[in-house]
């Protein structure tokens, strides 16, 4: 497993120099350099080194594309069986439509929101969200212009 980064010098710091991550932007935003081996085409570009290269010109300072080996796992973080999912109700039934009934006849560790909810934002981190709900519920919104 491998990982490619810009890495250089902060431009703007008090103190003694360090290194780190440099950004740049893409179609995506101004985000940070970094991608997993198999994307290294998506940072390692004729675009993107122009911008660097400004970026180098402009401060004085060495910018360098690395590459970076997986050594050590220090945090391992397992999935969770049977956490709670939480379903968006749009007339009474989950949008995904998982069931049939509504939410009280619903099996056990599976909860709900109503449409005007967002669940991304207000659910406790011990809940998952059911995102074909979630898509449907953004579809419409999309959908009517909202």
């Amino acid at each position: 497993m491998e990982l490619f980064a810009y890495i250089g010098e902060e431009e703007f710091s008090d103190r003694e120099p360090r290194v780190g991550l440099k950004q740049g932007v893409t179609a995506a935003g101004n985000i940070p350099l970094v991608v997993m081996g198999f994307d290294r085409h998506k940072i390692d570009n004729a675009a993107l080194r122009r911008q660097l290269q400004t970026q180098a010109n402009t401060f004085g300072k060495t910018i360098r594309l690395g590459r970076f080996v997986f050594v050590e796992a220090v945090v391992v973080i397992e999935p969770q069986p049977n956490l709670p999912t939480v379903h968006v109700l749009g007339q009474g039934r989950a949008l995904c439509g998982f069931h049939a009934g509504p939410p009280s006849e619903w099996p056990e560790g599976h909860l709900w929101v109503g449409t005007t909810d967002d669940p991304q934002v207000k659910l406790p981190k011990e809940y998952a969200a059911c995102e074909a709900c979630n898509s449907l519920l953004r579809a419409a919104i999309s959908e009517a212009g909202l």
